[in-house]
């Protein structure tokens, strides 16, 4: 329950970056799909994996809560495999990052902590991303899942 840390919280800017990636162009027919930006960033267009942080004008939303985009999971480490990044937790999840319009695609994470893709249609867990006030203070733990940061 956010609720009681709302006080805590800042805006943050999500960003849902909607750029067709190179070589596409947007097509309303069903049959002809095309790749958003994030297919090339993501090394699933046959480039290499160059990830961003900055988001493209236009795109960028300004809320108090979000989802991790597919640039952050492999700025983490979730490219492969990988069960020991902090992002990881065994479990099936969504990004914001649209992946393909053919097929209504969007990157996810898979159990393994794998980037992946998956149809809109399937059902996968949302980790939710907030941004904190720089005024916050953190108690105890060392960040680790067994033993986290608390806000205070």
């Amino acid at each position: 329950n956010l609720a009681s840390y709302a006080e805590r919280i800042a805006d943050g800017k999500y960003c849902n970056d909607r750029n067709i990636a190179s070589g596409y162009s947007w097509n309303p027919t069903p049959s002809v799909g095309f790749y958003y930006a994030g297919y090339d960033r993501g090394g699933f267009g046959g480039s290499s994996v160059t990830p961003m942080l900055s988001c493209p004008s236009g795109d960028a939303y300004t809320l108090k809560i979000g989802a991790i985009t597919m640039d952050e999971v492999v700025m983490a480490g979730g490219k492969g495999k990988n069960s020991s990044y902090f992002l990881y937790n065994g479990r099936f999840y969504w990004t914001m990052t649209p992946y393909g319009a053919h097929f209504a695609n969007v990157f996810c994470v898979k159990s393994d902590g794998r980037l992946t893709t998956s149809l809109v249609s399937n059902a996968h867990d949302v980790r939710p991303v907030i941004n904190l006030k720089s005024n916050v203070i953190f108690s105890g733990g060392n960040g680790a899942q067994s033993n986290p940061y608390v806000v205070q």
